[in-house]
């Protein structure tokens, strides 16, 4: 694919070259040429790399929303493919009908988008990151899903002090809803200390794990050495994936099993 496909998505991409002259500051990097170019660089990576059309409408409205620099991280080759990698990996495990799903450290929410462009169905998503000034973004991310039932909700909080087994969740509206989870997911194992995130996983739950081996990278102070390091301390009682992609000079690994 070389260009942008039809005339909505150059409406689309259009509105966002607009938005984004809001977020400049009138330097010389900030010229139309290159805000267009920004632009398009992220919305073609975007419909390369994603295997469906579902959900471009709040991809278009979130670029809009979060300007250019924040798109930019959100929207990256690696965080596509890596998000990419994890839906068609449980799709290919069949794991393509879950229920109730702790996502931790998720950012932006973004975690959903892929896994719905891989067809992967849920009941309930939960997305917990201790960066409270994500959570708006990624409950506008995943509006259609707030707005249904609540089948997605960002919250603030240290994943180190939730109850998986027993999780209250606040809704909007002002209500309660009791949650088991089923499944675990984390893609940023470079984050945390994980065997110490894998003792408040409860026996049997679904995991899906993510990490990196670049240790260079601020924050990324659980860096691990190599495939077989990281399925050491991922721990599991039973190992249905485990695979390595390269993402420029770092490698990502991942594990999918059962606590």
């Amino acid at each position: 694919m070389n260009d942008i496909i039809n005339l909505e998505q150059i409406r689309r991409y259009n509105r966002v070259v607009r938005s984004w002259f809001t977020f400049t500051d009138g330097s010389k990097n900030d010229s139309l040429e290159n805000v267009q170019k920004s632009a398009l660089r992220i919305v073609m990576r975007y419909l390369n790399l994603t295997p469906t059309e579902v959900d471009q409408n709040q991809f278009f409205k979130m670029l809009e929303r979060i300007g250019p620099q924040n798109s930019e991280a959100l929207f990256s080759e690696s965080q596509i493919h890596s998000k990419v990698w994890l839906g068609k990996t449980l799709i290919e495990l069949k794991c393509n009908e879950l229920d109730n799903v702790a996502i931790l450290g998720g950012w932006y929410g973004h975690h959903p988008l892929f896994l719905r462009h891989c067809g992967v169905n849920y009941k309930q998503v939960v997305s917990f990151d201790k960066d409270s000034t994500c959570i708006s973004d990624a409950d506008f991310l995943n509006g259609p899903d707030l707005e249904q039932e609540f089948r997605f909700k960002a919250v603030t909080g240290d994943v180190f002090s939730l109850n998986l087994e027993n999780y209250l969740l606040s809704l909007p509206n002002g209500n309660e809803r009791e949650l088991v989870f089923q499944t675990v997911i984390c893609t940023s194992c470079e984050h945390l200390d994980l065997p110490k995130l894998l003792k408040l996983v409860p026996s049997g739950v679904l995991v899906a794990l993510q990490g990196s081996d670049n240790k260079d990278y601020v924050g990324h102070d659980f860096a691990y050495r190599d495939l077989d390091d990281f399925k050491e301390k991922c721990n599991l009682s039973t190992l249905h994936y485990s695979g390595e992609i390269s993402l420029g000079p770092d490698k990502r690994f991942m594990v999918v099993g059962r606590k």
